[in-house]
């Protein structure tokens, strides 16, 4: 991606004292590989990742989206290679249901796998379902949580106001 460019532009030289989180997912190609958990376009995403921000590791690796089409078991074993490799060192998911994240961290602590580190939910004042579930689990389990739209897409700034039309293209 080319914030991913510009981030490894901007870095060149300070690496060590600096944290960098990516994610994968989204299609990077129109082949059948450049797109969802595959093991093949993981191990592809992270050396196309590692590239593009001119660095040998990544901090936090974020998987984006759940991929129903994929093995969750060979999604998990792909990112303990990575981890073993030293590619990356955390590895952390977004937007996962409780019960699929605890299925997940089941199957990577049935195996010996790395497990996941960090959880990424959606939550702000306005989204707040992931308090019943999915904080006590967070607790529980040893992951740290970093959200997502912590100002609900603009709407706890002020930004839409009452009547008015939303703008074309606006992501809310």
């Amino acid at each position: 991606s080319r914030s991913e460019q510009y981030l490894g532009n901007i870095l060149k030289g300070r690496r060590r004292d600096q944290v960098i989180a990516t994610k994968f997912f989204n299609p990077m190609g129109p082949g059948p590989n450049e797109s969802g958990m595959s093991r093949v376009h993981i191990m592809n995403a992270v050396e196309d990742s590692l590239r593009r921000l001119q660095t040998d590791w990544i901090d936090i690796y974020y998987i984006h989206h759940v991929d129903t089409q994929t093995p969750l078991e060979e999604m998990l074993r792909a990112q303990d290679d990575l981890v073993r490799q030293g590619k990356v060192r955390y590895t952390a998911c977004s937007n996962y249901q409780a019960w699929r994240l605890m299925e997940a961290l089941g199957i990577a602590e049935h195996n010996g796998w790395a497990s996941f580190d960090c959880f990424q939910p959606q939550y702000s004042l306005v989204v707040r379902d992931i308090e019943q579930e999915l904080i006590p689990l967070c607790q529980y389990k040893g992951l740290g949580v970093v959200v997502w739209a912590p100002m609900a897409g603009g709407f706890l700034t002020g930004k839409y106001k009452p009547g008015e039309r939303t703008a074309a293209g606006t992501r809310s």
